[in-house]
């Protein structure tokens, strides 16, 4: 547990440098960038140039974007990842260093988003990860390569888990659709 807590800390003080570090700027970390949130709105700037903004829920205190616009069947798709402390109300206590991730996949409609999926992807609380967040190398924390997209939807790779799970965004049958 101490050695949990230690790690814990360190991940906390790490995002609180880069958050800080970031006021009003989006940093590369290899295909996904960190976006700053100061007015609980942020403007997603994707890689063909087009801007989206996106309101945040108070406690979301990291958002990382994945620049790319995903085709799936006739629609395009962005992935965005939000971030928030697991137990903000005892940083020392169970997890309160520890970090809870979300993906959120939204469908582009005109200049808009609309949220479709919604997976907690990494989690203090639930023990879960991304395999991409489980190498021990440096720089996994802001690694999402586990999410791969298909032309059905997408996938991700667990920590544990053989093979990647698969969430479709047109509801086929046979597809696994978690919550």
């Amino acid at each position: 547990m101490p050695t949990t807590l230690a790690i814990n800390n360190i991940w906390s003080g790490i995002m609180s440098v880069v958050l800080l570090a970031l006021a009003g700027a989006a940093i590369a970390a290899d295909d996904t960038s960190l976006q700053s949130k100061e007015t609980g709105v942020i403007q997603l700037r994707i890689s063909d140039g087009s801007t989206y903004s996106l309101a945040l829920p108070d406690n979301v205190d990291g958002v990382f974007l994945d620049p790319r616009k995903h085709p799936v069947g006739n629609q395009r798709y962005i992935s965005v990842f939000l971030s928030n402390a697991s137990n903000p109300r005892n940083p020392s206590g169970y997890c309160g260093a520890g970090r809870e991730i979300r993906l959120k996949v939204y469908r582009i409609e005109g200049t808009g988003l609309v949220m479709r999926k919604e997976v907690l992807v990494s989690s203090c609380l639930h023990s879960i990860a991304l395999s991409s967040q489980s190498t021990g190398d440096e720089g996994q924390d802001t690694d999402f390569s586990s999410v791969q997209w298909t032309t059905e939807g997408f996938s991700i790779g667990w920590e544990g888990t053989p093979e990647p799970v698969t969430y479709s965004l047109d509801a086929k049958p046979g597809v696994h659709n978690h919550p």
